[in-house]
């Protein structure tokens, strides 16, 4: 039997990831329409598909054609029922489900990300219901054609105006393109560049481009919890010491977040290169280190010296919103 590792992927669904996974390491089982049940160990969700890991490696199934997913954790099954019912606007169910999977587990963060959200929606709602019936007055004026294009163009000066960044969709990807001065983005630790990659909770790859721009916005809640990606290049001086002091980071494995970095020395190139506490790795020199133990990270880190080192990191951020009312624009 391989080793084992329990974590919470940054963002996505929390899994028990293996080192030599066997038959008998599995954990989760994907049951599919035509009635085959896969196991593995499911380590990300989108909204149309999972990335299950397998004896045969990852493999991505889409969801058009899973019947059901069984969870090895409790709170991992209550936490998607509750997601499901968030999807539906059924934020009282949501918020049932969700508060289920906390008295499993209180530090399971999924759960807590979506019932802050749903809180927020069902203290919120009249204000809300509100603001939506002035927008549905403003549409009406606007008749249906380019009605989607102009739409989006709203919600892009919305989202210049209120957070501070401006958006481009790359792939499947969305890259902040432009982050104001002085505004909540800027204050909240965004830069240019940067990738976003969670919205409360729930990732954004492979979402529709009006459907994020819809939880950026939304009017009921005033602070959005993201998750952003960023990408590192440090200058490592050739010497023969440790990674910690050639990078100037110690890291070690969080059962719930990942590679995570606790610590940071002052005026290393870590901390010069804006890396901070907390920050989780998710690439060394372009290899995820999902399933990469902790000393061949180190072994690639050494053996970078002289060089440049390449590093991707996720970082949770919380970025506080203007309230502008367009309505009387």
């Amino acid at each position: 039997m391989g080793v084992l590792r329990k974590l919470l992927i940054p963002g996505v669904t929390a899994a028990v990831v293996y080192f030599g996974l066997t038959a008998a390491s599995y954990t989760d089982t994907v049951v599919m329409k035509n009635k085959e049940y896969i196991k593995g160990v499911v380590v990300e969700e989108y909204k149309d598909r999972i990335v299950l890991s397998t004896v045969d490696g990852e493999k991505q199934i889409m969801r058009k054609d899973i019947a059901n997913i069984m969870f090895d954790l409790e709170e991992q099954n209550l936490t998607n029922i509750g997601d499901r019912y968030q999807d539906r606007k059924l934020y009282k169910k949501a918020y049932y489900y969700y508060q289920r999977a906390l008295e499993i587990n209180p530090y399971y963060k999924r759960a807590k990300d979506g019932l802050n959200y749903v809180q927020t929606y069902l203290v919120n709602g009249g204000r809300a219901d509100k603001l939506r019936y002035i927008q549905s007055l403003n549409e009406q004026l606007k008749g249906r054609e380019g009605a989607l294009v102009y739409d989006m163009q709203e919600k892009d000066r919305h989202l210049r105006d209120g957070l501070g960044i401006t958006l481009k969709n790359v792939g499947r990807s969305y890259v902040i393109t432009s982050v104001s001065k002085n505004s909540p983005a800027e204050k909240a630790g965004i830069k240019k560049g940067d990738v976003l990659s969670v919205i409360w909770g729930r990732p954004v790859k492979y979402m529709e481009p009006i459907e994020v721009m819809n939880r950026l916005l939304d009017p009921t809640v005033m602070d959005s919890k993201l998750v952003i990606e960023r990408s590192y290049m440090l200058r490592l001086e050739d010497r023969p010491e440790s990674y910690t002091s050639l990078v100037g980071i110690k890291l070690d494995f969080s059962e719930m977040e990942g590679l995570e970095v606790k610590k940071v020395s002052t005026q290393s190139a870590a901390e010069k290169a804006g890396i901070k506490e907390g920050d989780i790795i998710l690439e060394v020199q372009g290899k995820s280190t999902r399933y990469m133990p902790l000393k061949d990270v180190e072994n690639i880190i050494y053996s970078r010296r002289g060089k440049d080192l390449a590093l991707k990191t996720s970082r949770e951020v919380v970025i506080w919103k203007k309230f502008i009312d367009y309505s009387k624009s």
